[in-house]
């Protein structure tokens, strides 16, 4: 899990580092944020000058809420991404130098369904959670720490930081 602030722009991004991920986009004021992801997870969060704590419950059936808490960390620390034609990878790269993150070989482009996320009723989560099940999703491939360069079915790609400011 990472979190990154611009202004009030935030931008979040948790993995399991193997064949999920979500991307959760929003606002944040005096320290509180309430985000959406394309695939209707939620995370809602606070920052209380020493730590960013909160609860994410994904869009899956039976899903529980799951708490996380987590100190600021300096740059090269964050969330980076790089894409190549449909695919798309993203890491969170932690202050020891260890990278976690999973490639969408199928990555749909920004904000896909957001529209749709406005009207949060059933049906709509229930067909935004076949997408993510259809979703080609692997490892994200090895990325070279400071250079942030990796092989991306058969190209060299440098990934970039994610800002507040991004959408996906």
């Amino acid at each position: 899990m990472a979190i990154t602030v611009e202004g009030e722009k935030v931008v979040a991004y948790a993995t399991n580092g193997t064949n999920d991920e979500a991307y959760f986009i929003g606002t944040q004021k005096d320290g509180r944020m309430d985000l959406d992801s394309m695939y209707a997870d939620h995370l809602e969060a606070s920052f209380d000058g020493q730590k960013v704590s909160g609860v994410i419950v994904m869009n899956e059936k039976g899903a529980a809420p799951e708490k996380f808490a987590a100190a600021p960390v300096a740059a090269p620390a964050g969330v980076y991404t790089a894409t190549h034609g449909t695919s798309r990878a993203s890491w969170v790269v932690r202050p020891d130098h260890t990278m976690i993150g999973v490639m969408d070989n199928s990555a749909p482009g920004d904000h896909k369904v957001t529209d749709a996320i406005a009207a949060q009723d059933q049906q709509f989560k229930d067909s935004v959670r076949q997408m993510r099940l259809e979703r080609q999703m692997q490892p994200a491939p090895a990325m070279t720490y400071g250079t942030w360069s990796m092989d991306m079915h058969g190209k060299t790609v440098t990934a970039v930081p994610v800002t507040g400011s991004m959408t996906f």
